[in-house]
């Protein structure tokens, strides 16, 4: 989606295994940012909180026996209420991916995949304290690409937009140059 028809709204998670304070760190966000935010575990209380929506990956999903060509990726679970979730699923990728394109910032630790979701959507990593040293390297690299900043760094600019605009366009000319790896591997595959 171009960046300039998405909507006021940022992805906010703490990983696969939602490390980190991701929850407090993004009450310090304005008002007319939407947030939504994913969660591992069911809230005691699932706050609703106006512009605050919270999904969670399907618990009955096992990555282990799911077997080829079924549920490669768990459902994805907009909380409505603690015993309201509406599950989405998609075969192609995880769903999540659905929010981040149309977002203007993911807003989490700097993992590698949450680095993958920010290049293949176009969307800046606004990322959290790193955990570990991989994390902390991946810091370096975001910010040498920049693609993204600390939420600290973005907390001092306002929270601009216009950087967002900037990480956002650093992203889509690094896409050019990158090769097609899907096509790549099958291609070597069948040799």
């Amino acid at each position: 989606i171009p960046f300039n028809e998405r909507k006021a709204s940022v992805v906010i998670h703490g990983g696969g295994w939602a490390l980190g304070n991701f929850l407090e760190t993004t009450q310090q966000l304005p008002q007319n940012i939407r947030k939504n935010i994913l969660i591992k575990d069911l809230l005691n209380d699932v706050p609703q909180k106006e512009k605050t929506t919270f999904y969670i990956n399907d618990p009955n999903w096992n990555p282990i026996n799911n077997g080829f060509g079924v549920n490669h990726f768990p459902r994805l679970g907009e909380i409505i209420s603690n015993d309201t979730i509406v599950y989405s699923n998609n075969d192609e990728y995880h769903s999540v991916l659905d929010l981040i394109v149309d977002s203007k910032a993911i807003i989490s630790k700097p993992g590698g995949m949450t680095i993958v979701d920010s290049i293949i959507t176009g969307t800046p990593l606004m990322y959290l304290e790193p955990m570990g040293e991989n994390e902390q390297g991946n810091q370096i690299l975001i910010e040498r690409l920049k693609i993204g900043t600390s939420f600290n760094a973005w907390k001092e600019e306002n929270f601009s937009n216009n950087m967002l605009l900037e990480f956002h366009e650093n992203i889509e000319k690094i896409k050019i140059d990158l090769p097609d790896l899907i096509s790549k591997i099958i291609a070597d595959f069948k040799r």
